[in-house]
């Protein structure tokens, strides 16, 4: 039930994002970056010990809604997914999506954001079979799952937009970084991604 109330936030903002009836926002945003996650110990194949994954950058692309309320923040509405790919383990192909809410307010050059969002990752395992090392003994044969699975996080935000037309007049262009905040109440699931990506703002559609 959980998971459909999530779908269900994403399906009511791709909808405020593409319908022009709410003429609240004052533009839309389309960009394209990099993104850093750290994962959990695996175990990779004929491997003996599990290995943390370090900060590997990944593709990917968002699009968002500005807009200012009435009580003085700025306020953006974001959606972005990565590209499709494979993890370390190579029978598991990952996929990473999220709806993002954030408040902030122009400084000049900076508009520093807070908010929070849910970030949504989707494995799909291809059913093969799988070579493990299991301790002293010899190597174990492990038949992995066929399917999918979607892992739902809650996200923390902060982000900071940076506006070199600040400078030169070139409104559209700007730089985002942004660092998550996954599952803090959980010590055992929390981590952390960093983004950076480049962004131009379209107006309204």
């Amino acid at each position: 039930m959980l998971m459909k109330n999530h779908l269900y936030a994403i399906a009511v903002g791709i909808t405020l994002l593409l319908n022009n009836s709410y003429a609240f926002y004052d533009d839309f945003s389309l960009g394209i970056g990099g993104y850093g996650e750290l994962s959990a110990d695996i175990q990779k194949e004929d491997s003996v010990n599990s290995e943390t994954e370090d900060f590997s950058a990944d593709i990917f692309f968002k699009t968002s809604m500005h807009g200012s309320l009435v009580f003085g923040p700025d306020y953006e509405i974001q959606l972005g997914s990565s590209i499709p790919s494979s993890s370390q383990d190579s029978s598991v192909t990952k996929w990473n999506y999220w709806l993002n809410f954030l408040l902030g307010k122009r400084l000049g050059l900076f508009e520093p954001q807070v908010g929070f969002g849910f970030y949504f990752t989707r494995l799909s395992v291809d059913g093969s079979t799988k070579t493990l090392q299991n301790g002293n003994n010899p190597s174990t044969v492990f038949q992995t799952p066929e399917g999918a699975i979607v892992a739902t996080n809650n996200v923390i935000l902060a982000s900071l937009n940076i506006y070199p037309g600040y400078f030169n007049g070139y409104k559209n262009l700007f730089l985002n970084i942004q660092m998550n905040f996954l599952n803090i109440e959980d010590s055992l699931e929390r981590s952390q991604n960093i983004f950076l990506s480049l962004n131009y703002k379209l107006g309204q559609l």
